[in-house]
């Protein structure tokens, strides 16, 4: 008979207004109950199941013996959610059927493919409980899905409940620091039921006791929900809880004992089989034992297993247990789970942990997981489990060094490059046949590159080629070397160089293989061609790199999925260098949707990027939009990479400059720029916010320009990268010419060309942009000429953004000559601008034709039904918004493109049209008002 609810019906109110919010937010809502064993935690979370029935409920369960097995907890939510998907290649991520390339099968993966399972599927209700012995990676899952559910807009409560432990504490500030600020994190933690709540329990526990008895009941519970159901249980009227526990537990007959060990060792929920293979039964005998366990109070069978009634019934059910019973016990479900597990890595990490408490080791168990397809899943408290089976074993045993290699190739796959090298060392000192060794010490030296150690890179990489002698190994060590000479030594031709013979030695044995290439040399092909194209960049040999990366991406072709995809990116990148925008646009398209697909977030995040960027330059500013949120939205799930540098997290950002508020755009470049540790990343913020404000402003900017033109070539300096320093220097040249500066301009772009000789097509047309504006200063009507003449080649190249600068800036120079011409320029652009959703080039367009006198904006017509804001013209409703952001008249003037005067026009209409005394007054009225039309958000930042 299940236990009524009583005495925590504050906190499962509590849990409801959490779940309301969610709903009513669509967002992400989390609790953390905290509780002492038998407090009721489990309890409530089954109430809060039952009351707030949600469309999609998830559970998961921690368990103290797997708390080392990953995603034990999950186990199944994965389940269910296989069963329920129809795509195919989530439905494999998801289910346990082994996959054949094994990088494939990254946790990360395997989120998004959850991810994926639940869209759609109405608000979610996730509870967790135990989490203090929840795996690690289970625990990663439920974060990823709250990130998730923030960044997409679903609704989403997790209703996690834990003992205290370090666990919960690192929950409980997770939590905060991702929910709390918007109030949609609670707390929770249960004491003992008062008296009254007691009374209560105890009378519905046990029909017919009077009051003093149940108060009497609570007493010797301590106010325990669990406690005072044992102790009313089959009469318990007196003596100790726990003595009651085991009193019931020391009756028990043989089969039900059996049954009750097995259930202590398994300590999950367990099948009806299971229990046979380890208490060592007949199928005849479950049934009865069950029967009599669940009696008793000691068992629950549901449709997941049989598992035990409580934590603290199994906690003294294991303190009787024999120490030899406990082995043998621990020995059959080591043999049981290890043949049930084939290459399923959550079996047999739990097979290891069995083994492990039997006293016995096993290599080839371990062997089996560190191999794994999903071996990666094991993290790196499993890597260092499986690293100390590998330091202990003799050498000469049987798999030891190939337990040792295992272990040293998924520490570099975890990222755990310390251990990795300490291990591919220790295995090369431990081999004899050559070109094995030399194959550690390659693997030792890239993790040591990876990790920047850059002197053990060098030291295993030279020992390396000194004993290798197979071909395809020999390539792969001649790219490494590339990569040392272009990014430590600072010899970028030398590098490239060096990487472009190992592919051409690469060619050859592929040709000579005559369709029987070797992974090996297939491998080193990859690696050499991505060497050779890095060195291509930072030398600007923009045809040679993009060559490189159309080579990549066929050598990838059926060899290498995701890196594939990843070359595809780099071809884009390329493509758009020499201004070949369709293509570049169609290629990293191909890479953003294979990589939805496919389901590889991180090949993906990449390309999206590329992709919204891309479509900026064609002038498809709605659909880069489109991308570049999705894929901002992806990121905030995987969390921030080393794939994603800083130039492309800003991509969304900056085509918000078009489409909101610029100043405010601004305001977060720089922002952004002073938390940039990385100079590499933060000149492209300061170089950015000195075009834009000089496109913008002109001279009236000259300062603010000179300033982040001078942090931008700091930040140059600092990063030491050829290819970005020349970017910076281009764009300097512009800026400098905008704000009146021509002769320095014309020296940067002097310098600029000695040492850029043959620059690629996109900074061609930049520096024929720069040259066009320093003929301005001489001879206006020419630059009018020159501009238009640009902008025309650039709408032929699809570079439909920068042909409206440019038309701009033709417009600009056609004012003091032919008012009628700058008039039609202006309109022009106007309605070019329009069209594609620019509006600060729209805004800016309409600057131009007022300083010609012309009128640029209509009064809407108001309706009997209108509110007060609908008073207003479209102009002042912007004012409006603005002056209740709290923007002074000149923040006004200069994100509007408008004068001081004008501004102060509308403020005197926006006050006289809405009844209003104050700027003060004209806050309140708006604190619920809707976001101006422009898109801009009412904090003047930009959405993330």
């Amino acid at each position: 008979m299940p236990t009524p609810f009583v005495g925590r019906e504050a906190e499962l109110g509590a849990i409801a207004d959490l779940w309301a919010r969610s709903r009513r937010e669509r967002s992400a809502a989390a609790c953390l109950v905290l509780a002492d064993p038998g407090q009721g935690k489990s309890r409530l979370l089954a109430e809060a199941r039952a009351a707030l029935r949600a469309p999609t409920q998830l559970t998961l369960t921690g368990y103290e013996p797997e708390q080392k097995v990953p995603l034990a907890a999950a186990r199944e939510v994965l389940r269910s959610l296989h069963g329920r998907t129809t795509d195919p290649v989530t439905a494999a991520l998801l289910g346990t059927a082994p996959q054949q390339a094994s990088r494939e099968l990254e946790p990360l993966r395997l989120f998004e493919a959850t991810h994926r399972a639940l869209i759609g599927s109405g608000p979610l209700l996730m509870t967790a409980d135990d989490l203090q012995w929840t795996d690690e990676l289970s625990m990663a899952l439920i974060h990823y899905l709250l990130r998730a559910s923030a960044a997409a807009g679903m609704p989403m409560l997790l209703l996690a409940a834990s003992r205290e432990a370090a666990a919960a504490g690192a929950m409980a500030d997770s939590l905060e620091q991702l929910l709390g600020a918007q109030g949609r994190f609670r707390l929770l933690e249960l004491a003992p039921l008062e008296r009254e709540a007691g009374v209560r329990l105890a009378m519905e526990l046990a029909p017919g006791i009077d009051r003093e008895a149940a108060a009497e009941l609570w007493r010797r519970a301590a106010g325990s929900p669990f406690w005072m159901q044992v102790l009313t249980a089959q009469g318990d009227e007196g003596g100790d809880r726990t003595q009651s526990v085991r009193a019931r537990l020391r009756g028990l007959g043989p089969r039900a004992a059996a049954v009750m060990a097995a259930l202590t060792i398994l300590a999950r929920p367990a099948t009806r089989s299971e229990l046979v293979r380890v208490g060592g039964l007949t199928d005849g005998d479950v049934e009865p034992a069950l029967a009599e366990l669940t009696a008793r109070g000691l068992a629950v069978a549901s449709r997941g297993g049989v598992r035990v009634a409580h934590d603290l019934v199994r906690a003294a059910a294991e303190r009787d247990l024999p120490e030899a019973t406990r082995r043998d016990l621990h020995a059959r479900a080591a043999a049981m789970l290890e043949e049930q597990a084939g290459d399923d890595v959550q079996g047999l990490v739990e097979a290891l942990a069995h083994r492990h408490r039997a006293g016995r080791v096993d290599l080839a168990l371990a062997l089996r997981i560190a191999t794994a397809p999903r071996r990666r899943w094991v993290g790196p408290d499993g890597l260092r489990a499986l690293a100390a089976i590998a330091d202990a074993a003799d050498p000469a045993e049987p798999g030891a060094l190939d337990l040792l290699e295992a272990v040293a190739a998924l520490a570099g796959e975890l990222a755990e490059f310390g251990l990795a090298i300490e291990r591919w060392a220790a295995l090369a000192e431990r081999l004899h046949d050559p070109d094995r060794r030399a194959r550690a010490l390659l693997a030792a030296a890239r993790a040591a590159f990876t990790a920047r150690r850059n002197e053990e890179a060098r030291a295993h990489l030279a020992e390396a080629g000194r004993v290798g002698r197979e071909p395809g190994l020999l390539v792969r060590l001649e790219a490494l070397a590339g990569e040392l000479e272009i990014w430590v030594d600072g010899r970028r031709a030398e590098g490239h160089q060096r990487a472009q013979a190992a592919a051409e030695t690469a060619r050859r044995l592929t040709e000579a293989a005559r369709g029987r290439v070797s992974g090996e040399v297939r491998r080193g092909h990859l690696e050499a061609l991505r060497t050779a194209y890095a060195g291509a960049l930072q030398l600007n040999d923009w045809r040679r790199a993009t060559a490189l990366a159309e080579e990549m991406v066929e050598v990838a072709r059926g060899f290498d999925p995701e890196g594939h995809l990843d070359a595809l990116t780099l071809l884009a990148l390329a493509l758009r260098q020499e201004l070949r925008l369709v293509e570049a646009e169609r290629h990293s398209r191909r890479a953003w949707d294979e990589g939805e697909r496919s389901i590889f977030p991180n090949v993906r995040s990449e390309a999206g990027h590329r992709l919204a960027a891309c479509l900026l330059d064609m002038g498809r500013i709605g659909d880069a939009e489109a991308v570049a949120a999705e894929t901002d939205a992806l990121v905030a799930r995987i969390g921030p990479t080393g794939r994603i540098s800083g130039r492309q997290r800003s991509v969304l950002e900056g085509i918000r400059f078009y489409t909101a508020d610029w100043a405010a755009v601004v305001e977060t470049y720089l922002a952004t720029a002073a938390a940039e540790p990385d100079p590499h990343y933060g000149l492209a913020y300061h170089q950015q916010v000195a075009t834009w404000l000089a496109r913008l402003q002109g001279p009236a900017a000259r300062a603010q320009v000179v300033e982040r033109v001078a942090e931008a070539r700091r930040l140059a300096r600092g990063a030491g990268c050829r290819r970005c320093a020349a970017e910076v220097e281009i764009a300097v040249a512009e800026a400098l010419a905008r704000v009146g500066q021509d002769e320095e301009a014309r020296a940067t772009l002097a310098a600029w060309d000695k040492s850029l000789p043959q620059p690629d097509p996109e900074r061609v047309a930049w520096r024929a942009w720069a040259e066009a504006l320093l003929l301005r200063s001489t001879d206006r009507a020419a630059a009018a000429d020159r501009l238009l003449e640009l902008a025309v080649e650039a709408e032929a190249a699809s570079r439909r953004l920068h042909a409206l600068w440019l038309r701009l800036d033709h417009a600009r120079s056609l004012l003091e000559t032919d008012r009628v011409a700058a008039i039609d320029a202006f309109d022009h652009l106007a309605a070019e601008a329009r069209a594609v959703g620019a509006t600060t080039l729209v805004r800016a367009a309409e600057q131009g034709l007022r300083g010609l006198g012309l009128r640029t904006w209509r009064r809407t017509r108001a309706s009997a039904s209108e509110s007060p804001l609908e008073r207003l013209s479209a102009r002042e409703r912007e004012v409006a918004e603005l002056v209740g952001r709290g923007a002074s008249n000149p923040e006004i003037a200069v994100r509007l493109f408008v004068s001081r005067k004008t501004v102060e026009r509308h403020v005197s209409n926006v006050l006289s049209k809405l009844g209003l005394r104050n700027r003060t007054e004209v806050a309140a009225l708006l604190g619920g008002a809707a976001p101006p039309s422009s898109g801009a958000p009412k904090d003047g930042g930009v959405p993330r």
